[in-house]
């Protein structure tokens, strides 16, 4: 309840919450702006204030977030329920929606200050003079026939590698570390700004992302990326990439997969270009099961044995933590209200990217 006489405090974050909104339509409607002065602006800024301050805690902030949100409706609830001030039923759940309103806007306005605005930036093709075109039957399989003999080519390089699938000793380095070295160089060479030192923490119980049927995460509130302690080897390299390709300041899902995919070839390692290589195998594999499901089986046939082994011990470990509740729905509701028009199927978007990246001159696999 207000102390009489004073502003109450939750109207003010209703207010700034309204004004975000008005903000977001703003911005979209002029993303030139929007990438100067909050991607390549403001943005970095909060980048460096994150990343020299709480990040540095060896520890996911995620377990603080959580734990204070459990605070925060459990104090809230008891406060509800116990009702010292004494008030009636409808001046009580008036002040219970006013709180829960007000909740909802600092949630909003720390997202979209924080990070969200990066959604209205201008989009990746048009920076770098990229000209995605739809893929035609024929031209997917030729890509993935392509993508498949470079994949076994380069899995062939890993120390110990034979037929069987791969397992940790094969990935036993860094991730962080080595990861994101090579992602900054690949923005950099495309004149990207790499602010700060964006960190992607292991969260555990193993499953803990991935029973809600997702691998990772950025959280904009902590300013870090968060993988799944569940995550197959062989995609682990490719994921913290993606996850900090978000922490970086790119909203777009087939965006951070493109950036995660350079990542990945920029290595010396081959392990890490295998794990772009499979990844981007099956975001092509995905693509041409859509537009044609006969012709996916027939070209899955022809899978070398080790990837097919990959892929198969991958599926293994991904069903020992099943879906409680899939976060597809809400993801694909989510990036819609972004502006992102495709939803979750602009994951796939990757291999409009890469292939438009790849006819330009100096474009590479």
């Amino acid at each position: 309840m207000a102390v009489k006489g004073k502003l109450d405090t939750r109207y003010i974050w209703i207010f700034l919450g309204i004004i975000t909104l008005l903000l977001k339509r703003l911005s979209s409607a002029f993303p030139e702006a929007t990438e100067l002065i909050y991607a390549r602006g403001l943005f970095s800024g909060i980048r460096y204030l994150f990343d020299y301050t709480v990040s540095l805690l060896p520890i996911p902030l995620f377990y603080f977030l959580l734990i204070g949100l459990v605070y925060w409706v459990v104090s809230r609830s008891i406060k509800f329920i116990k009702n010292k001030q004494g008030l009636a039923w409808p001046k009580r759940l008036g002040s219970a929606f006013l709180t829960v309103s007000a909740a909802a806007s600092i949630i909003l306005f720390l997202f979209f200050v924080f990070w969200a605005y990066n959604y209205s930036r201008v989009p990746v093709e048009k920076q770098l003079g990229l000209s995605p075109q739809k893929l035609s039957k024929e031209e997917l399989v030729a890509v993935i026939r392509s993508e498949m003999a470079t994949a076994v080519a380069t899995r062939q390089l890993i120390p110990g590698a034979d037929s069987t699938p791969l397992h940790q000793s094969n990935f036993d380095f860094n991730h962080q570390n080595t990861i994101r070295p090579l992602l900054t160089k690949v923005l950099q060479e495309h004149g990207f700004s790499t602010p700060g030192r964006v960190r992607v923490m292991t969260l555990y119980p193993k499953g803990l992302l991935m029973r809600f049927g997702t691998s990772g995460v950025y959280l904009p509130f902590i300013g870090q990326g968060q993988v799944d302690g569940g995550l197959h080897p062989v995609d682990r390299p490719y994921t913290l990439a993606h996850e900090m390709a978000h922490g970086y300041g790119f909203g777009d899902e087939g965006t951070c997969n493109f950036w995660a995919y350079l990542a990945c070839l920029e290595s010396e390692n081959p392990a890490i270009r295998y794990a772009g290589h499979f990844n981007y195998l099956e975001y092509l594999l995905i693509s041409l099961k859509r537009n044609d499901r006969q012709l996916f089986d027939l070209v899955k046939k022809e899978l070398p044995l080790a990837i097919q082994n990959d892929l198969l011990d991958k599926k293994r470990n991904n069903d020992l933590y099943p879906d409680w509740v899939s976060a597809a729905p809400f993801n694909d509701a989510y990036l819609k209200a972004q502006g992102v028009k495709e939803g979750i199927l602009s994951y796939s978007r990757v291999v409009l990217l890469v292939e438009a990246w790849r006819r330009l001159d100096g474009g590479k696999s």
